[in-house]
């Protein structure tokens, strides 16, 4: 799957030393002497005795030297390269990550280029499949899992470039789905994909000019359960909020490994497996050393622009089903100029240190069926909402050129705009809604949100609470005179009024939690306005 060998390479102020279990081809030796590069061959196994005689050599100088091995590297190279066995006093050894691997990381104009034309050709096909799949469903035939594979390596294979899959496709049907790394076997029973499954399809390509790693979750009758509906929609929060996400450049990618799972865990629920991996350009599929995770990579130099990584929050329910969105991005620098959905709001960079972001690589739909309009933003349906625009305005092109019409009008449809439906119970953003909530039952009449606010920062205001989704009760403000104190966060709020703007409806569950006994983050200062007198500000929290 991946288009490497197995060798040594010793690297010396005036030779390069390739150990491999094969001598190198003419035609290889031509192509690097044409790029000038000039190495020495030696076989695989000679490594070892190549490093001590070099350790030997160094030590007789007399001068100071030292070795940069990668920390990868095993005992017997260490131990090899420093002379341990054979000299009085080993050479000084600097196990580090290798440069080699942190030259990877950072994709240069031309790699960046291919990963985004491959993720054009890969979403074509990874399009069609699905597609094939739901009709052959629907029609009443039997597909099995790895039926599902080959079928998609039957389609990637039309497209140019080409070379093979980046990895053993996971096609998880039903409870298979909910083993991470599943791995169908064509020996024995095939497990036939049904219609009331959830189906998890985790495949991705080598092109020549790039490497491909997606993961798409389907339910094949389009009619979900509110359990399967919630836990796809929840996963699908956490990968918008990863990938609409700003950062300093040089954070490491465990700091932003909470925003996956922050819709899931409001709720209880997590996965037990990290967020994101490094992607090699043509090269290994995982690629460190770096990666988003909720355990930080020993060897993270820290984002930068360039890299390249996978988005890939789930859920899954031991038994019963599994659900994975998996998407490239790209790393990027943002400015207020920046075509990035939070860049017009930039109030600075970081003390100069530079604002990062993600542009998503992976062109292929989410099911609309699964989703939940009802748990989600304004912000993030918009943002749903212009990700399909961009997969349909960028395939459909493509599939109508190439006579594909009935792929075309399927894309269309997947594609087409969500939109949240009248019967919503939850507080959401665009508009005024009533909220109503079971803990302030007591009292009679009614609280409205107006839209006399700025819009909700999802990038902090989450950091406290939420500021959506729970259902509320018809209240008046005089409900909250069990409050002691006041407490809230932010001044946003028309306190005086009685109207409660949209981001402080959150702080009614921080004014909750703390008439509840809970210990606030910081004293609250002397209300100035007692007529809402929960929602002063606290300081340092806003």
């Amino acid at each position: 799957y991946n288009p490497v060998f197995f060798s040594y390479l010793i690297i010396t102020p005036t030779a390069v030393l390739l150990f491999t279990a094969k001598e190198l081809t003419a035609a290889l030796c031509l192509q690097l002497a044409e790029e000038n590069v000039h190495l020495q061959w030696y076989p695989y196994d000679s490594v070892e005795e190549h490093l001590k005689t070099m350790a030997k050599e160094l030590s007789e100088t007399g001068c100071k030297h030292s070795i940069w091995l990668s920390s990868d590297s095993s005992e017997a190279i260490h131990r090899a390269a420093s002379g341990a066995d054979i000299l009085a006093t080993p050479l000084n050894i600097i196990s580090e990550v290798s440069p080699v691997s942190l030259m990877k990381l950072t994709k240069n104009d031309v790699e960046l280029q291919g990963f985004r034309d491959c993720h054009v050709r890969d979403g074509i096909a990874v399009v069609r499949l699905l597609k094939w799949l739901h009709e052959e469903i629907d029609s009443g035939k039997e597909v099995t899992e790895i039926q599902a594979a080959d079928k998609l390596l039957e389609f990637r294979k039309d497209e140019e470039h080409f070379m093979g899959p980046s990895f053993s496709t996971i096609p998880g049907s039903g409870a298979n789905g909910a083993i991470i790394h599943y791995c169908p076997s064509r020996d024995g029973a095939q497990k036939v994909i049904e219609k009331e499954d959830m189906f998890i399809l985790d495949s991705g390509g080598q092109y020549m000019d790039g490497t491909t790693d997606i993961t798409r979750t389907r339910h094949l009758s389009r009619s979900p359960t509110t359990e399967q509906k919630t836990a796809f929609t929840r996963v699908l929060q956490g990968q918008i909020m990863v990938g609409a996400s700003l950062f300093p450049q040089g954070v490491k990618g465990n700091v932003l490994d909470s925003f996956a799972r922050h819709a899931l865990w409001e709720v209880g629920l997590d996965y037990a497996h990290g967020t994101g991996h490094g992607v090699g350009h043509f090269l290994n599929v995982h690629e460190g050393p770096c990666g988003v995770s909720w355990r930080p990579y020993p060897h993270d130099p820290g984002l930068k622009p360039g890299q390249v990584l996978s988005n890939e929050p789930g859920y899954y329910k031991v038994g019963a089903f599994g659900i994975r969105h998996e998407d490239l991005v790209e790393t990027i620098r943002v400015t207020k100029e920046t075509e990035h959905p939070r860049a017009a709001g930039l109030l600075g960079d970081f003390d100069g240190r530079g604002v990062l972001g993600f542009r998503t690589l992976t062109l292929v739909p989410h099911q609309r069926d699964c989703i939940d309009p009802c748990l989600m933003s304004d912000f993030q349906l918009q943002y749903l909402n212009n990700y399909h625009k961009r997969v349909f305005d960028t395939l459909g092109p493509i599939l109508k050129e190439r006579r594909l019409h009935d792929e075309y009008t399927w894309l269309q449809n997947e594609c087409a705009p969500l939109i949240r439906g009248t019967n919503c119970n939850s507080f959401l953003g665009g508009g005024d809604h009533p909220m109503t909530s079971p803990a302030l039952g007591e009292a009679g009449g009614s609280v409205r949100l107006t839209k006399n606010h700025p819009p909700v920062n999802e990038q902090t205001d989450h950091l406290m609470v939420s500021n959506r989704r729970r259902p509320w009760t018809p209240e008046t403000p005089k409900a909250l005179q069990e409050f002691k104190g006041c407490w809230g966060i932010g001044d946003r709020g028309d306190c005086a009024s009685g109207n409660l703007t949209y981001t402080m409806q959150a702080w009614f569950h921080v004014g909750l939690l703390l008439s509840r006994g809970i210990t606030p983050v910081e004293p609250a200062q002397q209300c100035r306005s007692m007529a809402l007198p929960h929602l002063c500000r606290v300081p340092g929290i806003y």
